[in-house]
Parts: C-alpha cells; structure tokens; sequence
C-alpha cells in the first residue's frame, strides 16, 4: 500500500497547521491583553482622581476597579482556554477517525490481497466462495460474510459459502426476506437491477423490517449486497454485514466493489477454462477418431501447389473421379466440389498454406456427377522446390451412415420402444417454444408405477420387463396422436401433452382428463405369468406455455408433483402449480354448484326471437342460463362444457326440454304467442340416449303441446354419428309433429347424401358465415348456394348471428326468409320477451 505513508504524512501536516494558526492566535490575544492592562493601570486611576477628590472613596473605587479587572480577564481567559482545548480535542478526534478509517482500510486492503490470492488459487467456484467469505471476515474485519448464487427462475440468493458470527441466521434472513404483502428483500435490487444495496442502519431501513429482529438479535447493524456478475449477468450476490452503524463509507464501498469485481473475474475464469477444457476435449476426441478412420480406410492423396495446379496424385484419385490422368492434370481442386462448398474448401485451403494444416469434411464429385462424402486433411509441405498442399481423403459413407444408425439408436428405449430421455428433453423443448409461440398450453405428466421395485424384487427382472412394456402400450392408447409418450428411466415415463387449449383453465381440465384416463388404464389388471397383477400409478401434471421455461426445470415440477401424489396415496394425480391446482379445485367446485343447481332448479331460459322477412315474430329459440346464488348469471358457455364432460348434460338437457314445453303450452293461452314455435338445442349425448325419444315424447305429452310447436336444433355432427339412428328417432319424433332443424349448417360435413335421407324441416345457416358475407364474396356465394340448396329440397332455411340492417337486406335479396340475432333482439327472460313481443309486428304462423 504505497500511499499509506503520504495519507500519514498529510495528516500530520494538517495538525502542525492547526497549531501553528493556533499558537499565532494566542499572542495575538496576549499582545492585545497586554496593551489593554497598561493603558488600563496608566490611565485609569488618572481618570478616578479626575472625579473622585475624597481619598477614602478613591481608594475604596481602586480596589473595586482592581477586582473587577481581575474578574474580566479571569472570565477572558477562561474563555480562551476552552475554545483552545476545544480545537485540541477537535483535532485529537479527526486524528482518531482518520486513524480508525486508515485501520479499516489497511484491513480491506489486506483481505482484498487475500482474496486475489484466492482467486489464483482457488480450483473451483465452492473453494473460491469459501476462501472469499474467511476473508472479509478474518482480514476485512467484518462480523459476518456469505456468498449465494442467483438462478434464471430464482428471486432470491441461494448461499453456497459463509463465515463469521450469526451465519446460523441466513436462511431465516432469506427466507423472511421474501416476497410477500407486507414488503421486499433487500438485495431484490441487487438481482433485479444489478446494482450495490447499502444498509447503514438496520434499525432504520425500510427493506430489512422483515428480517430486522433477527439482526438486532445477531448484532448485525449495517450490511451491503453486492452483484456478482457472469457473461455480463447478474449470477449471485455478495453480502457482508458490520456490527456498527454507519460502517459503509465511500472508500469501503468502493473497495467492496473491487472485491465484487474480482470474485466475478474469478467466476468468468473459471467458466473459461471449463470451456477450453471442453472445446480441447472435443477438439482431442475428433482428432482421435478421425485418425483411426484414416488407419483403417483406403483414400484419395493428392499434392498441388498455391496455384492449384495438381502435381501429383494416387490412382485411387482418378478412380474415385471417374477423370483420365490428363484430365486431371489440366483441373483446378476446387472443380470437384459443388458451388455450395467452394467456399467452406477455399477456407481450407487457405488456412494450411498459412497455418500449416487444416481438415474439413465435403462431398466429392465425380465425373457422372455423383457424390461421396469424404474428410479432408491437408498439411503444407516443400515439395519439388515450391510450398505445395499435400492432402489425404477418407471416403466417410460408411462412417457417416453409422452414426445415423448410432443417433438412431441413441433416441429410443429399447426395451419398451419408446423415445428415451434425450429425445423427449428434445421434444419438449420443441413442444415448449411452440406452445409459447402459438399461445396454446400443454402439460407434462411424469407417471411413477407404484409398488414396481416389489413386483420386480420378488417375480423377477423379466416379469418387471413384461409389465414395463405393458405399460408403454397402454400409454401409447391414452395419448392423441402427436403428443409423446416415454420413458425416462426405470419405472417412470413421461407424456407430454401438446397444444391442449389457449386457455388455462380449459387447458387444466384436459390435462386432467388425460390424467384420469392414464390412472384407469394402469389400474387395469395386467396378465402376467397366468395371473392378473392389480397396479396403479402416481402422476405430477406441470402446465407450461404462458412463459419461457426450461424443459429440465418443467420435468422437475412434475416430477416434485408426482411425489406429491405418492405423498396423497399414490394412484392418484397431483397438479405442480398452486394456481393450476386452484383451477383444478375451482372446477370441482363448479361441478358440484352444478349438481345442486340442477336439484333446485337454479337454471332458466333466456328466448331469442326468430323473424319473417317482414320482421314479424314467428318463434324464438330457447337458451339456458345459470342464475347461481353466488356467482350470479352464469352463460351457458361456462358450464355447459363441464356438464358434457361430468355427465350432467343429459338431465340439464331433459329440464331444458321439459320447460320448453311447459313454456309452449302457457304461450297457447294468448293469441299473441299461441302460433309461435320454440327451438330447443339438443346435445350429441343426449340424442344418442336409449330413451330419448320417450323423453321427448313424455314431455309433449305431459304438457299437450300443440302439433308443429316444438322445434328441436341438432348439429351435423351429432346426426353423422349413425345416420340410420338418426333418422329412426327423427321419423319417430316427427311422427308426434315435432320439427327438426340442422343448427350450424356449413360448418361440419355439410352434403347432399345426407340431407336427402334426413326428415329435416329447417337448415340454419352459421353466422360465421352471416359476418363475413359482406366481408368476403365466398362466403355470401355459400349463402345463396345454402339458400338455393334448402329452397330446391323443399327444406326451410333461417339465418343466424344477423345484427345490423344490411345484413339483413342482403340475406332478403338473396330469398332468405327467416332469421335471427342480435338486429332482432338479443336473448332475454320470458318476461321481457313477452313484453318485447307485445309491442313488435303480430306474430304469424
């Protein structure tokens, strides 16, 4: 430390000054004094006699004048005496902080030599972290030190090296230092923004309330976090803590700093030298191969000078060419490559005739125009007097087709067939940036067999091996085609399930289906050696596509899910995410509100009038909605998917069904509604029930519902399940006067085979199609061909979804007679429909 002796030498400079000016002061003072005494003693008792006559009372008056003399220059004194001492104990406590503060640095300094000595000889990052952390704290003078590392997906340090007083504490500081409600870490700025957090008090820091108990109790009053940096990002932080207030001044900080610099200097070494010792390990492992394939195969040699001019050459060489001696004599190198490699092999060539040797890897063309992939080396030599390229090479087919049939090889479970661990991280990252990508969730299942390592102890390996190849099959038969299933080692596989909705709640709830199916399938008995053996599995679901993730950070999640499941009982299914487990939970509560809506008849139906051409009203469609106690109207849209899939459609459906019909006969009794026909959306599940016709009947019947009243909306898809079905129940139904209308027509199979067989009264026409008519002309050609169509088969056509005026005239010009939407009247209650319905045109038959 060289300018320890100058900061010495000023200081000492500094203090001879002040007394100097100090001592330069008192004579003046003292001069002054003196003058002042004389002229007082000369001439004041000169001045007494000039009033004073009476001697008695001038003497009296000249001792009263000597006290108070004595008196003032005592108090003048004392006076002076106290801002000297003043000055002096001024000084005196400068030196004493300088000295302090030339302590406290002689002891940084001294820690940061140490820990540049650890830098150099520290052989890993844990070494360097612990040499780094001693000392600060037994040169550096520090209470406490500890260094922790930053991840991509962490918001706070993980501490990998500590030293000194109070380090039992950490992870409770850590842990307390979290985000929550009430506040923030401290270093959250260090990981966040890169920059040094200083605290020089504690007990007065807003950012160290959550944790201050814990430093009072550990005496630690002042602390700063510093960011450790590595390719120029924010890799972990260093923190260190004083057991003093107002500890961290400038220059400490500062060479905190430079200690900060040093150990990310000594990271980014490290990182370096684990990259050369890679890339020369690679480099050694090539080079050893490729020797090998050069011992033990045949090639081409071949020598040309810097002018590309051949001059010698081995038989092979014109063998491999298909070119005469002659014909190679006259070519340039560069003449048996496409024009796609010159490039890549001018390179080549360049680097041996200056760095002495170079290898590459092209394909060789023949006369006939084929090519054979070979390796190349060359190595600069003197040949005949001139430098010259002397060059060997290996036909590589061979080589290269094996390692084809070795990655090949490499990318699949050979027992089970599956894709093996490489190849599904490979995939699910793919599944990962695409999903990203496309907005579209997916999920990953990891699937542990429960009770394997029994079965596999105790009926042996190959018993063990039959049920993991069992296992895969029955997975294989619980995925979509394109999703993934392998096997990630021993009893666990994973499925990877792709693109399952762009909304996470729809997307929990497929993955939880193709959950439960994978528990079923497992739960099946497996034949093995003549018995059955009952397993089951434990499954971890982690979703991913709402942001960047790592696959081997999402395989940790469902894996860390999976043991939850184990935890739970195994045979069983865990969600990773709280928050998708919420959702999971939300659903369930869902499903159960839904069942007691439909045992107190919590549902109602909303109507939406259908229309003439003239406007007037000549039915209505009835739409269920979910009047909930607690959550209010709920649309048919979010409840109507869960009551597919927990079997509840059926019921809700049979109520919807029932209602309508009640709704019809009450409308009989007003000659405002008595004509009017009401549809009915029935669902594919219920349609296909054994009894539906009876349903329907009964309801009709239980009601008197008017012959022609009752309309009931089926989609192309439902009837094309089993078209003979179909028109069974149709004939039987119309049979009772019910009607039948194909709903969303134009968007399914739509065809001439089947409409023809259908005992269809009504097509309607999609509104997707009713939107964009004035958009686009394709689709307002698929309109009139619809109308067209239903006009010549006699079948009656009404178009939904219109909602503005032109539409509307459009859909007239074009002999559309009836419609429906929003330009009409959007879904309302029975009540405001039959009020609306009082004050529009006279309904009509």
């Amino acid at each position: 430390m060289p300018w320890l002796p100058d900061l010495v030498t000023a200081l000492f400079k500094r203090q001879r000054r002040k007394a100097s000016r100090l001592q330069s002061r008192a004579w003046r003072i003292a001069g002054v004094y003196a003058a002042i005494s004389i002229l007082w003693i000369v001439f004041s008792d000169q001045i007494l006699t000039l009033f004073v006559s009476d001697q008695a009372l001038l003497l009296r008056l000249s001792v009263y004048k000597g006290v108070g003399f004595v008196i003032f220059t005592s108090l003048l004194l004392l006076l002076m005496m106290r801002r000297t001492y003043g000055a002096i104990e001024a000084g005196y406590d400068n030196l004493k902080q300088h000295k302090q503060e030339i302590e406290r640095g002689n002891r940084l300094y001294s820690a940061l030599s140490h820990i540049n000595q650890s830098i150099v000889a520290a052989a890993d990052r844990q070494q360097l972290f612990d040499k780094v952390s001693q000392s600060l704290v037994n040169y550096g003078g520090f209470r406490m030190a500890w260094i922790g590392t930053v991840g991509e997906a962490q918001s706070v340090p993980e501490p990998l090296a500590w030293s000194g007083d109070g380090t039992s504490c950490i992870n409770d500081i850590i842990q307390h230092s979290g985000h929550d409600a009430r506040g923030i870490n401290p270093w959250d700025k260090v990981i966040n923004d890169g920059v040094s957090y200083v605290c020089n008090d504690v007990l007065f820091d807003p950012l160290s309330k959550l944790w201050r108990h814990e430093a009072i109790k550990q005496d630690l009053q002042s602390f700063t976090s510093l960011p450790l940096r590595l390719e120029g990002k924010v890799c972990g932080v260093l923190s260190v803590y004083a057991n003093e207030p107002e500890f961290f001044c400038k220059r400490e900080l500062s060479l905190l700093e430079e200690v900060a610099i040093d150990v990310s200097f000594g990271l980014e070494s490290f990182r370096m030298a684990n990259e050369r010792y890679e890339a020369e390990t690679t480099a050694r492992q090539e080079s050893q191969f490729s020797q090998a394939m050069l011992d033990s195969m045949p090639g081409i040699v071949y020598f040309y000078n810097e002018a590309g001019h051949f001059l010698r050459w081995n038989k092979n060489f014109e063998t491999v060419s298909g070119y005469s001696h002659d014909e190679v004599a006259g070519m340039h190198p560069l003449q048996f490559f496409d024009d796609d490699e010159k490039r890549l092999l001018e390179l080549a060539i360049a680097r041996v005739f200056r760095d002495g040797e170079a290898a590459v890897e092209a394909s060789f063309m023949a006369k006939n125009g084929s090519k054979v992939p070979y390796f190349f080396t060359g190595r600069s030599v003197r040949y005949k007097g001139q430098l010259c390229l002397a060059g060997v090479g290996i036909n590589i087919s061979d080589r290269i087709a094996a390692e084809d049939r070795i990655e090949q090889l490499a990318f699949y479970d050979p027992l089970t067939g599956l894709p093996n661990r490489r190849l599904m991280q490979d995939r699910l990252q793919h599944s990962i940036a695409t999903g990203s990508r496309q907005r579209k969730y997916g999920a990953l299942l990891f699937i542990d067999l429960d009770n394997f390592k029994t079965l596999n102890d105790t009926k042996g390996h190959n018993i063990g091996d039959n049920l993991l190849t069992m296992t895969a099959q029955r997975l294989n038969g619980c995925v979509r085609e394109g999703d993934t299933v392998a096997r990630f080692g021993g009893d666990e596989f994973v499925v990877i399930l792709e693109s399952l909705s762009d909304n996470v709640e729809q997307a929990v709830n497929n993955a939880e289906i193709a959950g439960e199916k994978i528990l079923r399938a497992m739960s099946e008995p497996y034949p093995l050696q003549g018995e059955d053996y009952h397993g089951s599995a434990s499954v971890g679901v982690s979703l991913y596509g709402d942001r960047d993730i790592s696959a081997h950070e999402l395989i940790r999640r469902a894996d860390t899910a999976m043991y939850q499941a184990k935890r739970s009982g195994r045979n069983t299914l865990y969600f990773y995410d709280p928050a998708m487990q919420a959702v999971l939970e939300a659903r369930l509560q869902m499903e159960t509100d839904l069942r007691l809506a439909l045992e107190e008849k919590q549902f109602c139906l909303y109507y939406q009038p259908q229309v003439d051409n003239e406007g007037n009203v000549v039915g209505a469609e009835a739409l269920i909605r979910w009047m909930c106690p607690t959550k209010g109207l709920i649309p048919p849209g979010d409840f109507i998917p869960l009551a597919e899939e927990a079997g509840l459609i059926v019921p809700i459906g049979n109520w919807v069904l029932n209602a309508a019909c009640r709704k019809l006969k009450a409308w009989e009794n007003s000659a405002l509604t008595s004509r009017l026909q009401l549809a009915v959306n029935v669902s594919a599940r219920q349609f296909h029930q054994d009894d539906f016709v009876r349903q329907v009947l009964d309801a009709i019947a239980t009601n008197n519902v008017r012959r022609g009243s009752l309309k009931l909306e089926l989609t192309e898809s439902l009837i094309l399940d089993n078209v003979d079905s179909a028109v069974e129940k149709m004939n039987a139904l119309g049979d009772a006067g019910v009607r039948f209308s194909m709903d969303d027509f134009g968007t399914g199979y739509s065809s001439l085979s089947y409409l023809t067989q259908l005992p269809l009264h009504q097509l309607k026409i999609d509104q997707s199609f009713v939107h964009k008519m004035l958009d686009r002309s394709v689709n307002a050609v698929i309109v009139q061909t619809i109308i067209g169509m239903a006009n010549n088969l006699e079948i009656e056509v009404i178009a939904e979804g219109v909602e503005t005026m032109e539409q509307f005239r459009f859909l007239k010009d074009l002999g559309c007679p009836l419609f429906q939407g929003y330009h009409f009247g959007k879904p309302v209650p029975e009540k405001e429909f039959e009020k609306a319905l009082s004050s529009s045109p006279r309904a009509t038959s």
